[in-house]
């Protein structure tokens, strides 16, 4: 065999040995990466969870305010005898109707 034979053989064997570690180290890589991977997905969905139930919250808590707040209108109109014409509601124009017992 000449020179540039052996030059030639040895220059595939070193490229096939380069792409072989190339291959195991991405694959390596990939396998390492996966439970990372899934713990940032996992932490990521509970972090929007988490932000989900405090605007669940947030929205309940309005809800009984207002709820609470027509509760205690009514009943300052019921003890202190004021006409529904005269009592307006603060959010723009509902009235309180007084109930007949």
């Amino acid at each position: 065999m000449s020179d540039d034979q052996n030059t030639t053989k040895k220059s595939k064997a070193t490229t096939a040995e380069t792409v072989t570690e190339a291959v195991a180290a991405l694959n390596l890589n990939n396998l390492a990466l996966g439970p990372i991977v899934a713990m940032d997905q996992s932490m990521f969905a509970q972090s929007q969870a988490q932000g989900m139930l405090f605007a669940n919250q947030l929205t309940e808590q309005q809800h009984t305010f207002a709820t609470g707040h027509a509760a205690m209108i009514k009943l300052a109109a019921e003890i202190y005898g004021i006409e529904e014409q005269t009592l307006h509601m603060p959010t723009g124009g509902a009235t309180v109707s007084k109930t007949d017992d």
